[in-house]
């Protein structure tokens, strides 16, 4: 092997090797981790372990091979039992990734709530409350994505697997989620609470049907029958029982006006009949004699 491809390779490393994080993303590192370890009832000890950044600064980004498994579209990425995350420069600021300081105090959520409950939550829950400590895209835009994606019924279980599936699936899973968070936890004391009880009871389930009286589903499809009455038509209608229903129906009524339009139009090509010459009425007639 020349000397040259030595070179090349050594360029190709160095990359391909995430970058220092920038100076006021460490800043804002320590705040995160301080303001969400008060958020999450994280013990000082836990809150003061370290934990791995990679920042990817290049464009286009090189992803490093120990995050391959990231979405094409994925901002950043979280493997808590590791303790490391990373953050794409180049792919922030697109929903449902804010700027690079939103997503990288997204993925540190991650970490700590691993921390604080001592496992993975929920997909739906930890996704959703990264989005909501990380303040990225605030405003309501969960019902734009309760009509994105494939048409099917909205529920729970459904958003959990699509945040696997594809890109416009998973968009609409973590909005979804987020919606659904900030929801049951509007305010802070609340949330700090719940995960309190996650951590005594050692079950993300328990502590929720203790606190909400219902299941994750459940209490999910409340809130899905709580939006407008507009909204919760056109989740009908997105659902494929109706699609299939409503296809049914529209299929003979469009033959039946193809064929009229048909009609009429072999009608208007007839020539037109001579005009019908009528006897006059003689006087003291009392009916045409034709």
């Amino acid at each position: 092997m020349t000397p040259l491809f030595f070179a090349a390779l050594f360029a190709a490393s160095l990359i391909a090797s995430p970058a220092p994080l920038p100076l006021h993303l460490e800043e804002f590192r320590k705040s995160s981790v301080a303001e969400l370890s008060s958020l999450y009832a994280l013990s000082p000890d836990a809150a003061t372990r370290p934990f791995d950044i990679e920042f990817v600064a290049s464009r286009p980004p090189v992803i490093p091979g120990s995050w391959r498994m990231l979405p094409r579209f994925a901002a950043g990425g979280a493997l808590p039992h590791e303790n490391r995350l990373v953050v794409v420069e180049a792919r922030t600021g697109e929903f449902p990734f804010g700027n690079a300081a939103q997503t990288l105090r997204h993925e540190i959520s991650h970490l700590l709530l691993f921390r604080s409950i001592g496992s993975r939550a929920p997909r739906w829950f930890d996704e959703g409350l990264a989005l909501r400590a990380s303040g990225e895209w605030e405003g309501d835009r969960s019902i734009l994505s309760l009509f994105f994606g494939r048409a099917a019924r909205i529920s729970l279980p459904r958003i959990e697997s699509d945040f696997s599936a594809g890109e416009t699936e998973a968009r609409r899973s973590y909005d979804l989620a987020r919606g659904f968070v900030e929801f049951l936890f509007p305010e802070s004391p609340g949330l700090t609470a719940f995960l309190l009880q996650v951590r005594e009871r050692d079950s993300f389930d328990e502590a929720f049907a203790r606190r909400f009286g219902t299941s994750p589903e459940k209490k999910f499809d409340q809130w899905i029958h709580g939006k407008p009455i507009l909204v919760r038509l056109l989740l009908t209608v997105g659902s494929e029982g109706t699609i299939f229903f409503v296809a049914a129906l529209l299929i003979p009524i469009a033959a039946w006006i193809v064929r009229k339009r048909r009609r009429q139009i072999a009608e208007s090509k007839e020539p037109d009949a001579p005009p019908r010459l009528r006897r006059p009425r003689l006087p003291g007639r009392l009916w045409d004699d034709e």
